[in-house]
């Protein structure tokens, strides 16, 4: 596994290399508002992928393709919204962080 951390800004320019992006998120409620707490997103070929909203009153997974200049707006504006919830981004104390799987050739 590769592991690499990189800043936002540094994100947010890779990211305009991507069409779409598969997003899921995983928020929770804060007060009357949702903040995202996880999000993993997978560059993507097609809009095929099926969207999902599961609200459970105090947390949240979403599921959705978006495009990575929306996603990228995101990032910067420190909200966004998916399936019609919108959420705040929190400014991270911790960079972001990508993960590289490859399988071992035996």
């Amino acid at each position: 596994m590769d592991t690499n951390q990189i800043g936002t800004e540094l994100l947010v320019e890779r990211l305009h290399t991507t069409r779409r992006l598969a997003c899921r998120a995983f928020l929770e409620r804060a007060g009357s508002d949702w903040r995202l707490v996880t999000m993993i997103a997978d560059g993507v070929d097609s809009e095929d992928t099926p969207g999902l909203a599961y609200d459970y009153e105090d947390v949240a997974f979403l599921k959705a393709v978006v495009r990575a200049d929306e996603l990228c707006a995101w990032l910067v504006s420190g909200e966004g919204e998916l399936q019609g919830i919108r959420f705040e981004i929190p400014r991270s104390r911790v960079r972001p962080a990508s993960f590289k799987f490859r399988a071992a050739c035996a």
